[in-house]
């Protein structure tokens, strides 16, 4: 077994959502399919003798393929010329790096790219029915880079992009692409780094967009592609016909709509991260878990797994704790096998798991607590996707905080699943859960109600009994902030998750949040925004019990409010309908209204564009507002982080003054892990004091790393010249700066005491970005 102690440096919660679906079915996602349903032969020129030596095979069905490896290989090469210099390693026929494994016509192409003694490999692929290409990324491909100010504009790089599609996917007629503006500016690149535009591509079918068929691409700053991607489904696709009208279906949806008051996270620019809410909105939103769609072909709602859906609103009930309530940790903190203990008491291990890690860490979603954490593999040679289990238990308080079996494995697709035969009905699953949550989680029946819906799953070859637990704080649910319980036909434990949340802090943000607008006119308001549109969608493709469900694509009227099918609620107080996340939007930002006459104009748009500077809930940045270091440091690590929150670096105190829960937590450990901050813990910060020229001088020495070329120049005459030189601290840091260009003296004096402003802080930052390639250590 290997142990390790030490703290966690990035998010790995992608994989147990998935691996949960994969065993459960409870995601029951889309197969999204990457070969073209097109037919048509593209003409290839035969490939020469270095591509040819090295082409293998690791699997030898390759019936239907139009295309040869051989052939593969010329035309990958012949749409980036830079592989030429790469040497090709091998061609697998299908996808092996994928779960489940497909049975995708494609070809796998493996390359490996040399400098010096380094070695570094990647892979592309190609549609071995049409010659589309499905897949190029090669992120080893460090020159000539695109920085600051880019060569071509978005609408340039759009036009190239279209260009690029035409020659790369010859199956695809561009009439068939359409774009989703709000995914592009999803992606946007850092200010700080290479110039990159993304542009999001949905596919359409009969004239109808398919949610399963897309082509995503990013082009940099000098006009070439950097990576491409297409989503194309195998599956059929029914015909256009529908039984219900585009009104009818609107109509079917405002009927049916209920809506119920809830408490809506407020989580900044991320989409899901509790530790990270800082405030709760109070709002009306759909009284349904999600939206239902309605199947077009039959006129009936359906729900996301493609199955009828039950008409009835979701309902939740309190409950009577079952059995022995947790019982907190009072001692020291855990010990390792005290830990396992925990995970054994409520959770089996299989006699056939391994197990292969162990260590304690400071936890990603609660900084404030150290956690245990163990990870378990299958015993088994056969397949490249081991079964294996996790879990999690909180070192100091002893409470088991997730736990998760993942089962992987595949067979064929069936339509006619093993009849699964559960050992326990669904009542006696019911009493297990509770009497799981009774023990695992404080108090939770005070604040957690049942959410009452059928809890049995069968899919094939597998029962499942899945149960949630619903936080509500005086009768009304705060969304995002439940459990999940779910038990296998014979009612162990096979998933567990608890909220990451301090409810005590949660129930203080809650306090004094009131309805002031009725529910009948925030239906009014929800029933006024409302549409439909029509969409193929896929639904089945995944695995369960060893066999897979089928994949089945069907036509359906989704839901949409506002732009891009965004989730949207009623404001409670104001009554406008707002988004659940601050960064959804459909287009292009608009200009804050406070800028455009400002003498710093561009600047600041560009700032605003590479999100650097964020506009206030009123549409205004405040250029003239004087910037704190705090505000510095958090506006310079938006330059390399415009999102904000993904930053997970050390997460250790650095000042005695910035908490780790604190708004310059992440960009001070973001300063302090380059180099160019030394932490001090015991020491103050004061991130809310006014920073200065003189300050921000020696901020952008460090981040130049030239600390000590600063210490060298002293005694530089240009600053000896001045007529404040004499106030001026650090006087090689200002030399520095004045000699790059990136402060300019006035009136002969530096003003090493004056304040700066977002303004001028932008016009700095952006004379910092030309410099990117022109000095000898990178900034990005």
């Amino acid at each position: 077994m290997n142990k390790v102690t030490g703290k966690r440096k990035q998010l790995t919660v992608g994989r147990t959502v998935l691996s949960a679906a994969l065993t459960l079915g409870l995601l029951q996602a889309p197969l999204y399919g990457s070969t073209a349903f097109a037919a048509s032969e593209v003409t290839v020129t035969a490939a020469d003798d270095k591509i040819s030596r090295d082409v293998s095979q690791t699997n030898n069905d390759e019936s239907g393929a139009k295309i040869t490896k051989e052939q593969a290989v010329e035309r990958t090469i012949s749409l980036f010329p830079e592989l030429k210099d790469a040497r090709m390693e091998r061609v697998e026929w299908g996808n092996g790096n994928v779960y489940p494994p497909s049975d995708e016509k494609i070809w796998t192409i493996h390359w490996t790219i040399e400098s010096g003694n380094h070695s570094m490999g990647f892979s592309t692929q190609l549609d071995a029915i049409t010659g589309d290409l499905i897949q190029y990324y090669n992120h080893y491909e460090v020159e000539p880079q695109a920085y600051y100010p880019p060569k071509v504009t978005r609408e340039a790089a759009r036009d190239i992009a279209k260009k690029f599609i035409e020659t790369a996917a010859p199956s695809l007629n561009l009439e068939q692409l359409k774009e989703e503006p709000f995914y592009g500016l999803a992606g946007r690149t850092a200010l700080f780094g290479p110039v990159q535009y993304h542009f999001y591509f949905n596919i359409t079918v009969n004239g109808i967009t398919a949610s399963n068929s897309t082509v995503t691409l990013s082009v940099d700053g000098n006009g070439k592609i950097v990576s491409y991607h297409g989503h194309r489904s195998q599956a059929e696709y029914p015909s256009a016909d529908t039984v219900l009208t585009k009104q009818q279906a609107e109509q079917k949806l405002k009927d049916s709509l209920k809506l119920s008051l809830a408490y809506i996270p407020d989580y900044g620019k991320m989409y899901y991260n509790p530790p990270n809410v800082q405030t709760y909105r109070l709002g009306y939103v759909w009284n349904d878990i999600s939206p239902l769609l309605i199947d077009s072909k039959t006129g009936k709602f359906v729900n996301y797994e493609g199955k009828e859906a039950n008409e009835g609103p979701t309902t939740y009930s309190a409950f009577e704790p079952i059995g022995t309530p947790f019982v907190e940790n009072k001692e020291k903190q855990l010990s390792e096998e005290q830990a396992l203990e925990i995970v054994k008491k409520f959770a089996s291990i299989p006699a056939d798991y391994d197990r292969n890690s162990s260590s304690l860490v400071q936890d990603w979603r609660n900084v404030k607590r150290n956690v245990w954490e163990f990870r378990w593999s299958q015993n088994m040679a056969m397949g490249p996707y081991p079964s294996d289990i996790s879990a999690s238990v909180d070192a100091d308080s002893g409470q088991l905080l997730e736990f998760n079996k993942y089962d992987f494995y595949f067979g064929n697709e069936t339509t006619e699943p093993v009849k699964p035969v559960p050992s326990i009905t669904e009542q006696q699953a019911r009493s297990k859960a509770i009497e799981a949550v009774t023990a695992l989680y404080p108090n939770v029946s005070k604040n957690f109600r049942l959410q009452e819906n059928k809890a049995k799953v069968e899919d094939p070859g597998k029962t499942a009994y899945r149960f949630a637990f619903q936080f509500f704080y005086e009768d009304i649910r705060v969304q995002d902030h439940s459990i999940m319980v779910n038990l296998d036909g014979d009612g162990k434990l096979i998933n567990y998750s608890s909220p990451y949340i301090d409810f005590s802090d949660v129930e203080k943000k809650l306090a004094g949040l009131k309805a002031t607008v009725s529910q009948e006119a925030a239906l009014l308001t929800y029933q006024n925004a409302l549409t439909t549109e029509l969409r193929y969608m896929n639904f089945g493709g995944y695995y369960v019990g060893g066999q897979r469900a089928k994949t089945e694509t069907k036509l359906i009227y989704l839901p949409v409010l506002g732009e891009n099918h965004s989730a949207y609620f009623v404001h409670a107080a104001t009554g406008e309908l707002v988004p659940y996340y601050n960064n959804q939007t459909g287009s292009e930002s608009a200009e804050p209204t406070d800028i455009s006459k400002h003498w710093a104009s561009g600047q600041l748009a560009v700032m605003v564009e590479r999100g650097v500077l964020v506009p206030d809930e009123k549409g205004l940045v405040h250029p003239n507002e004087n910037l704190t270091l705090g505000g510095w440091l958090n506006m310079f690590f938006r330059g390399f982080n415009p999102d904000g929150g993904y930053y997970y670096g050390d997460d250790k105190t650095q000042f005695a003054d910035v908490a780790a829960d604190s708004e310059y937590a992440a960009a001070v450990s973001f300063f302090v892990n380059r180099g160019w901050m030394k932490a001090n813990p015991s020491g103050k910060l004061n991130p809310g004091k006014t920073l200065t020229r003189g300050e921000l001088a020696e901020q952008l020495t460090s981040i130049l790393n030239y600390d000590k070329l600063a210490g060298y120049m002293n005694q530089d005459k240009d600053i000896a010249t001045l007529k404040d030189a004499a106030a001026i601290k650090n006087k090689g840091a200002a030399a520095v700066a004045l000699k790059l260009g990136l402060l300019t003296p006035s009136g002969g004096k530096f003003n090493p005491n004056a304040p700066v402003t977002k303004a001028q802080a932008s016009v700095i930052m952006l004379r910092l970005v030309t410099l990117q390639g022109k000095v000898d250590t990178p900034i990005m």
